[in-house]
């Protein structure tokens, strides 16, 4: 608050000495800028990149989140953890309410590699790179992902255009 103070005081001063209004601007930080490392219990994923891409399903597209999966805890996370996203749910606003996307189809050969990736244990302290994380969108609408670790403890939620 001092800081915003601060700003509309230089703002003023400026205003008085020049006789003109000098704009002050800030750019808001958007979901879209949020940091791509994602603390969620002893994982932790960091998004690489973000893809839209034709679904194996006709008529359908995925959004592919390529990410590295590290293990910061002391236990071995059970391939099911990661291939079934759990802890990890994507949704998009269908007729104005939040609906949960399914996981991806794809017959793409690099999307299978990163899938592959997820399908092992993952061991303490151990990092899976490139893997893959899909959803099938239903529009164009912006997609809400939301990393939990535990039943309803939302540790982190991400939006992403899909446009």
């Amino acid at each position: 608050m001092k800081k915003f103070i601060k700003v509309g005081a230089v703002a003023l001063a400026l205003t008085a000495s020049v006789g003109t209004i000098a704009p002050v601007i800030s750019q808001p930080q958007t979901v879209e800028a949020a940091s791509k490392t994602i603390k969620s219990g002893s994982l932790t994923f960091y998004i690489k990149k973000k893809q839209v891409r034709k679904s194996s399903l006709k008529g359908k597209k995925i959004l592919v989140l390529w990410v590295n999966v590290t293990n910061h805890g002391k236990k071995t996370v059970k391939s099911e953890m990661l291939m079934n996203y759990t802890g990890v749910n994507a949704y998009q606003q269908v007729h104005g309410k939040w609906q949960e996307l399914t996981t991806g189809a794809t017959n793409s050969s690099s999307l299978i590699k990163g899938l592959g990736k997820m399908e092992h244990n993952l061991k303490p302290h151990k990092t899976i790179k490139n893997g893959v994380i899909m959803f099938t969108l239903e529009n164009r609408n912006k997609v809400k992902v939301e990393f939990q670790k535990g039943y309803n403890q939302i540790t982190a939620r991400r939006y992403f255009k899909v446009k």
